[in-house]
């Protein structure tokens, strides 16, 4: 198994590749590294606040923003959430967190985004970031063509406009690249898997844990990967009024999960766990919550103590509920795409930097749409790409400020990626050999840079992973 596992990480890899070669590429000679102190004064002094590192190549920086924390001083512990975002062309090389209480922590997460757990007293006293402004950086385009039959996401040539506060650019395409050689990969031996059950999954940052739900033998169930092994089969039950569609699982704190499932009275049910998934709380409906969904829910998180909820409404449109460590807000409209929506399918999202939300879903043209929200407004709804056809609801996924993953099955029934990085969007990637196909929606999320794992049901009721 460990060898399989990994020639289908470097087949997959060199698939991703050739698609994503797009992205800027540092000049070593040209560019100048550079070292910045961001200095806090007190727990409270940068939450919330972005302090410039200064622009001395031409525009570029770099920029610290603290996202929350002030807990330092309470009789429990806190967290210190922040990220270190490059801009112009820079790319950070290191981050060193100065504590108050003496002693450092350097690049103790995930580049370019940075945290740190604080313990009874403590804060960050300053940040020094080291970076190099990429100076006369170049791009390279590279397209794959291949010898396999051409899918329905398959296209020639087109041009699309991303979403506000996205890159625009002209995406090229051909032929999709196969995927892995060995197709995917059944972490679970045995069936069971419901038809019409997709498959979600969390990662629980700071470890190798993904937790994963889905609908087998009629009832809501999860599994875990713990590093090295998948536990047994663990039955969460369901809502005492029954369910419809796939549950979603999120994790916004290490121990934290949170499942939500659309009942069978159509509204939204919630279960939880505070100690990694050893015990849960009965299923329950968040207070206050009167509305009526017309499809799964969705789950994402922009970082500790906050969730937000996407659904299908009755009126075809998407619908945003979120908690913001206090209390869940009403339900909002998000509106939806020209093309309307797909009856019964959910939208998807995700966050790269605890602002910026990425909402994804599949319009009543079968295309995939995007609404984006900025961190002070929201985009229109706008088709990131022209190409593809969907055959799911999306599921998306990010490892960094920079980088996202759309994951859907294409009407072939194989699941296909499409990546988006500092040049833009690329072109959709099939992941799953031809022998290899899927039902229902795939589930997707991520463990570290350039690294995720997305599930899926196939058609012999097996729950099949593809990693990288």
């Amino acid at each position: 198994m460990a060898d399989r596992e990994q020639q289908t990480k470097r087949a997959l890899w060199v698939a991703l590749a050739l698609v994503v070669g797009y992205l800027a590429i540092p000049n070593p000679a040209s560019a100048a590294s550079f070292t910045t102190t961001i200095t806090c004064t007190g727990v409270n002094t940068c939450s919330g606040a972005v302090t410039s590192a200064g622009t001395p190549a031409g525009g570029a920086g770099v920029a610290a923003q603290f996202l929350g924390g002030t807990a330092a001083t309470a009789s429990v512990s806190g967290g210190m959430i922040f990220t270190v975002t490059p801009s112009s062309g820079a790319a950070v090389d290191s981050v060193v967190a100065n504590l108050n209480v003496g002693g450092t922590a350097a690049n103790f997460a995930t580049p370019p985004t940075y945290g740190y757990q604080l313990t009874l007293g403590q804060f960050v006293s300053s940040l020094v970031v080291t970076w190099n402004d990429n100076a006369n950086t170049s791009t390279s385009s590279t397209s794959s063509t291949s010898s396999s039959s051409t899918s329905s996401t398959s296209s020639t040539s087109s041009s699309s406009t991303s979403s506000t506060s996205s890159t625009s650019t002209t995406s090229t395409t051909t032929t999709l690249p196969p995927g892995p050689g060995n197709g995917p990969i059944a972490p679970r031996p045995e069936g069971g898997l419901d038809t019409g059950a997709g498959a979600d999954a969390t990662a629980v940052r700071g470890n190798e844990r993904v937790d994963v739900v889905t609908i087998r033998n009629s009832s809501v169930q999860s599994t875990f990967w713990n590093g090295s092994s998948w536990s047994s089969w663990a039955d969460l039950s369901k809502p005492g009024v029954g369910y419809k569609g796939d549950p979603t699982i999120v994790s916004w704190a290490p121990g934290r999960l949170d499942v939500f499932a659309r009942g069978g009275d159509d509204k939204l049910w919630q279960k939880f766990s505070l100690d990694g998934g050893t015990s849960w709380t009965d299923w329950i409906k968040p207070v206050g919550d009167n509305g009526t969904l017309a499809s799964p829910p969705d789950a994402s998180t922009r970082g500790p103590n906050t969730l937000d909820l996407w659904v299908q409404g009755t009126d075809g449109n998407v619908y945003q509920l979120w908690w913001d460590g206090v209390t869940w807000n009403g339900w909002l409209s998000q509106g939806k795409p020209t093309a309307n929506l797909t009856a019964g399918s959910h939208p998807s999202a995700v966050s790269r930097d605890g602002a910026r939300v990425d909402v994804f879903a599949r319009g009543g043209d079968n295309k995939l749409w995007q609404k984006t929200w900025s961190g002070f407004d929201w985009s229109s709804w706008v088709q990131p790409v022209a190409d593809g056809a969907l055959n799911s609801s999306p599921d998306a996924t990010s490892w960094d400020t920079t980088n996202l993953v759309v994951f859907i099955l294409g009407s072939d029934q194989h699941m296909y990626a499409l990546p988006f990085g500092t040049g833009g969007w690329g072109a959709y990637v099939r992941l799953s050999t031809s022998a290899a196909n899927f039902t229902d929606n795939p589930g997707v999320t991520s463990r570290g840079p350039s690294r995720f794992d997305a599930f899926g049901r196939g058609t012999d009721g097996l729950l099949y992973q593809i990693w990288q």
